[in-house]
């Protein structure tokens, strides 16, 4: 077999367990299925031989077709090969042959490929971080959302048993007493009509309003047969 891309013969080497074909003028390599991946494993076991991947602020995806390169000729059997980023985003254009699906990669980019594949120790621990921090803010979440359904089931409570007490609400710059029934009704209306509206458009924040809602009815109704025995005390007292 013959080099692609500058015609010389391509010689036997060993990778790891594999055979692989390489240029010895321009060091390209052609694997054949299977054997890309193996070396990028051999590779990455082999202490010190892979540097870090690097740490781009911005990373711009290179398109195969933008780089108007002709099309090389597969060393095996000699179909036409495309060219593809490898993983999408590596930004290594490899040639692919549709026929025996064997891969060239031009000379260094065996260890461009494992270098991407072993990525860099910071932005992996970074990355880490960051999944650790969503998964508690979505624990801390979770708590909020039932702390404030059994809030609200006081409120509820509150509503039955003491109707016409006067809450003390500051109003712009006074306070107010209003009655309990019509603060807690507003509140109730308010909960009602901002799950309707977000119910369509994000399915936790509806959830998170209904919560509200039903931990307001149960509160109630857990506080309703009890009413008569606080009317009786309130009398006696």
């Amino acid at each position: 077999m013959n080099c692609p891309s500058c015609g010389h013969a391509l010689k036997q080497a060993r990778s790891g367990d594999k055979v692989v074909d390489v240029c010895p003028k321009c060091r390209g390599i052609w694997f054949d299925p299977g054997e890309l991946q193996a070396t990028i494993d051999w590779l990455l076991a082999s202490p010190g031989k892979v540097p870090d991947a690097g740490i781009a602020v911005t990373k711009g995806i290179v398109s195969p077709e933008r780089l108007r390169e002709p099309a090389r000729a597969c060393p095996d059997c000699g179909s036409s090969m495309r060219k593809f980023n490898y993983a999408y985003d590596s930004n290594v254009i490899l040639d692919r042959c549709p026929s025996c699906s064997g891969i060239w990669a031009d000379g260094g980019e065996i260890y461009r490929l494992a270098s991407y594949n072993k990525g860099h120790p910071k932005l992996d621990a970074l990355g880490a971080s960051i999944v650790e921090h969503e998964n508690e803010r979505a624990r801390f979440q979770e708590m909020v959302e039932g702390a404030s359904g059994a809030v609200a089931g006081v409120m509820g409570a509150y509503f039955v048993l003491y109707p016409s007490a006067s809450i003390k609400t500051l109003v712009i710059y006074r306070v107010m007493d209003i009655p309990a029934f019509i603060y807690i009704g507003a509140w109730l209306l308010v909960q009602l009509v901002s799950g309707l509206l977000f119910a369509g458009a994000d399915l936790q924040s509806g959830v998170a309003w209904f919560a509200h809602i039903g931990g307001f009815i149960c509160g109630a109704g857990l506080a309703w047969p009890a009413k008569r025995a606080v009317r009786r005390h309130e009398k006696i007292a």
